[in-house]
């Protein structure tokens, strides 16, 4: 297993800068992994030449292997895992233009980081599903994913992804050509981007305004 877990480091970083010489030591790595009793270093290969897809534009492709991941995870019971997968599967839907089935994968996302009760993929989905939402013109359903973005972010302390919040509903108002709350809302981000020093905030507030 340490020639294993030496080859996943090694197939990934490789990967990073060339697709397809590290998406050749991943299906080494596959290979060696299922002469194994464990399925773990399966899945890891699996990810990282569907990623190698992903660099090269090559969604189908990517979609594949991630969803072969996937059914990895799910038999490992690796929650995050799970996450991450779905969360790349809507990614891939999601730039091949299939906005329903990228939805459908971030909400399994969601469904999984809830259960593990992770805020941090529990908000990342939310915002994700929120900016389908608002390219489909589903305005509501948007402000309404960004809204519990909002509250947890704020709950996080994370005061710089509240403000890109804030901005994104912002925006939402703006589409849905309610200028009352746009306004209002602006002007809230642009108090609150002031006191917090985020200079970028407070330009795109002004300029919203």
């Amino acid at each position: 297993t340490s020639r294993l877990s030496a080859i996943s480091i090694l197939s990934w970083n490789i990967m990073i800068n060339y697709p397809d010489s590290g998406r050749l030591l991943a299906l080494e790595q596959l290979v060696l992994a299922k002469r194994l009793p464990t399925n773990r270093f399966i899945s890891s290969a699996q990810n990282t030449i569907a990623t190698s897809y992903y660099f090269q534009s090559e969604w189908d492709s990517a979609v594949f292997y991630y969803e072969l991941s996937l059914q990895v995870n799910r038999e490992l019971g690796n929650r995050s895992g799970m996450a991450s997968s779905y969360n790349n599967i809507g990614n891939m839907y999601y730039m091949m233009g299939d906005y329903p089935n990228a939805i459908e994968n971030y909400a399994a996302s969601m469904e999984v980081e809830l259960a593990s009760g992770n805020e941090w993929g529990v908000v990342s989905t939310l915002q994700n599903m929120a900016a389908i939402q608002s390219k489909l013109g589903e305005f509501e359903a948007a402000l309404e994913n960004y809204v519990e973005a909002l509250k947890v972010y704020e709950s996080l302390s994370d005061s710089l992804n509240t403000a890109k919040v804030m901005l994104n509903i912002g925006r939402i108002y703006l589409l849905n050509e309610d200028w009352e709350q746009a306004l209002n809302k602006f002007e809230e981000a642009l108090e609150y981007c002031s006191e917090i020093g985020y200079e970028g905030g407070v330009g795109t507030a002004n300029n919203n305004m």
